[in-house]
Order: C-alpha cells, then sequence, then structure tokens
C-alpha cells in the first residue's frame, strides 16, 4: 500500500516537472523566433542601410558623410555581433545593455543624418536617393516591431521563470531569464 502512495506522489511530481518544463519550452521557443525574426530584421536594416551611404555618396552630398562614417561603423559592428552570436539569444545582460546602447546610438546617429538630409534643399530628381531612404526607413519600422515583440515574449517568459514551482525547477531543466532588447 505504501508503494502505492509512492508511486502516485512521483507520478504527480512528474506530471508536474513535465507540464513545467511544456510551458517553458513553448515560451522559451516563442522567444527563440523572436529573437530571429529581431536579427533578420536588424540585418536587413544594416543591407537598406548601405543602400542609403552608397546613395548619399552618389549624390555628392559631403555634409552628410560624417554621420554616413558613423553608421557604416555602427552597422559593421552589429553585422559582426549577429554572425558572432549565431541564432542564440542567451546573451548575457551585460552584452544585452551594450546592444541597447548601440542600437541606440544607432538611431540616434540616423535620425541626425536623415534630419540633414531633409533640412538640404531639394530631394526632387533624386529618386535612386529616396528609395533607399524609403527602404531605410521602413526596415527601421519592422525592426522597432521586431524589438517590441522580442521583448513582449521575454517579459513573458521572465514572468514564468518567477513563478514559485519555476524557481525550484527551472535551473536543473535549463532554463534561464532572458534579457530585454
Amino acid at each position: 500500500m505504501q508503494w502505492l502512495v509512492s508511486l502516485g506522489l512521483l507520478v504527480a511530481v512528474l506530471g508536474w516537472l513535465l507540464a513545467l518544463h511544456h510551458r517553458l519550452h513553448r515560451l522559451h521557443e516563442e522567444l527563440e523566433q523572436a529573437w530571429a525574426l529581431w536579427v533578420r530584421r536588424t540585418r536587413r536594416r544594416n543591407a537598406c542601410l548601405a543602400l542609403f551611404l552608397r546613395g548619399l555618396e552618389e549624390e555628392g552630398r559631403r555634409d552628410l558623410l560624417p554621420a554616413a562614417r558613423d553608421l557604416a561603423a555602427l552597422a559593421e559592428r552589429s553585422d559582426a555581433r549577429l554572425a558572432a552570436d549565431g541564432s542564440s539569444n542567451g546573451t548575457a545582460v551585460p552584452e544585452a545593455e551594450e546592444l541597447r546602447r548601440e542600437e541606440a546610438m544607432f538611431s540616434r546617429t540616423l535620425e541626425t543624418a536623415v534630419a540633414g538630409l531633409q533640412d538640404h534643399g531639394d530631394l526632387a530628381g533624386h529618386d535612386r536617393l529616396l528609395d533607399a531612404c524609403a527602404q531605410l526607413c521602413l526596415a527601421m519600422q519592422r525592426g522597432e516591431q521586431s524589438r517590441q515583440l522580442y521583448n513582449a515574449c521575454a517579459d513573458a517568459y521572465n514572468e514564468a521563470l518567477r513563478g514559485p514551482s519555476a524557481r525550484l525547477a527551472a535551473p536543473p531543466l535549463r532554463f534561464f531569464p532572458a534579457p530585454r532588447l
């Protein structure tokens, strides 16, 4: 009789662990998909930026070239980080903080370049530059949407990890908190 009670407890504990693992695994998969989407869209943004910078050079916009060089350097660092990181969102919190700082710097520098472009004269007849600028703006908007999606997934995943049962079982099951972008 005692072994039936022990067996019942064992089955209950295993069922609880499997349910917890399934929930955390599902949330982690959603987080990985959101990360992969953000990576793809960031690479697309960097490719659109290269077209935009080439358009600036072709149009002879020397007044914007210092900002353009800064943007190119930031985009190269971003591409290098994404290539080194692969498809994993397992960035440590300090790396995530550095990533957030670089992305904010990238946005500020790009805003400066676009504002300078808007402030300096007529862009009629510069279809190629305008098209590259439009593509870049669209890529940046989609990148922001994917960043928000990733952060929402990270929040849901981290909230699940804060539950009392998850705090006990998550570390042995190799589930750890995800940083926000």
